[in-house]
């Protein structure tokens, strides 16, 4: 632990170095940050073992905005927008582990009218099983920039009848889109009660309008909203500088966890982050060991666009975005997708008490 903070210190007073131009002003404040995040990782140090085993999910493979989802037979891997003309490269993994992704092509080789090609990126998707058939449908939640020259970003959805695809989007319009702001990284949540909802980031100018994570109750058929927004959190707290992203929703004990992601993905400053309630519309509560992810050595530099996901032997998952070197932070360099293992855990009540992460060797399909 020693070893892991004496690193964070000196990454943390390397950025302050570099930042002397902007001021005493900023200065004080960076301080501030710094003393702040110190005094939170030796507060819950528990959290974070000195073993601790981060995995990179795709070995050999450079992707980012991931999501990834499996059945009895395979694990899948959705990613942003390639360099190679895909707009949602799918992977198939028979072993669902670091290696032996094989490509499937494009989940989404039609887009939208309303979408530009070449500007999809972080795609989700949720399997929904009619009651009275049995047959599974997929849904998968996208966003994408539209094709005029100040073009929006907005929201998006397709679907089809297998993981594998193809997805088709059956509107031509999107499924949110918020003029002059920016709608963007929505997550599927479905509810105990079979309620569906979407959390996303209503964005924009960062200096003109405070971004919020969002959350809209969905049609049943999830392709339609069917409620006005709820607020769950903004940017507060000092690490979060001035962006919230890339939530992700999920329910553990009787808890809802609200992950997400703060600050600019293309600084080391980028980190992950979650809050609780006990609704799912909130209000949500911070966790006090905020950032549950920071830059370091441990976890790769600017990790974010973060999601929790399970394995066939029922462990879960923290898997983000990072970059492998500080100095190589942002555009144009390459980021990777990295998973470390999740525990929610709760108290002899039953209750919900927080998540920590764990050391752990591999994930794999069960035998």
């Amino acid at each position: 632990m020693q070893k892991y903070l004496l690193a964070h210190w000196r990454s943390e007073l390397g950025l302050l170095k570099s930042s002397l131009l902007n001021g005493a002003a900023l200065m004080r404040q960076m301080l501030r940050g710094v003393f702040h995040v110190a005094i939170v990782m030796i507060a819950v140090h528990f959290l974070v073992p000195e073993a601790m085993a981060d995995i990179r999910v795709m070995q050999d493979r450079q992707i980012t905005g991931v999501f990834i989802y499996h059945d009895k037979q395979h694990g899948y891997v959705l990613g942003t927008a390639s360099d190679h003309g895909l707009n949602i490269p799918l992977f198939v993994n028979q072993k669902f582990n670091k290696d032996g992704w094989i490509s499937q092509g494009d989940a989404l080789p039609v887009l939208p009218v309303w979408a530009q090609k070449g500007q999809t990126w972080r795609p989700q998707m949720i399997r929904l099983t009619d009651a009275a058939t049995g047959k599974d449908r997929f849904l998968l939640y996208f966003s994408a920039r539209t094709p005029s020259e100040n073009g929006t970003h907005c929201i998006g959805v397709a679907t089809s009848g297998n993981a594998l695809g193809p997805y088709q989007s059956p509107g031509q319009t999107p499924l949110i889109c918020v003029h002059g702001r920016e709608a963007i990284d929505p997550a599927p949540f479905l509810d105990d009660d079979g309620t569906l909802y979407l959390s996303w980031k209503l964005g924009g100018r960062m200096r003109e309008y405070q971004p919020t994570i969002n959350l809209n109750r969905l049609t049943a058929d999830g392709l339609q909203i069917a409620g006005p927004a709820t607020v769950l959190i903004t940017n507060d707290a000092p690490w979060e500088g001035m962006n919230v992203e890339a939530p992700f929703l999920m329910k553990r004990h009787g808890t809802y966890y609200l992950f997400y992601s703060g600050n600019l993905f293309q600084t080391p400053r980028y980190g992950i982050g979650y809050a609780t309630s006990s609704k799912v519309t909130g209000p949500y509560v911070k966790s006090t060991a905020n950032p549950l992810v920071v830059s370091n050595e441990t976890f790769g530099f600017g990790p974010g666009e973060e999601l929790v996901f399970s394995d066939s032997c029922g462990n879960e998952w923290l898997g983000f975005s990072d970059y492998d070197q500080r100095d190589a932070v942002g555009p144009p360099h390459q980021r990777h997708f990295h998973a470390v293992h999740l525990l929610a855990s709760q108290n002899s009540a039953g209750a919900a008490r927080g998540v920590s992460l764990d050391a752990r060797s591999d994930f794999a399909i069960c035998p």
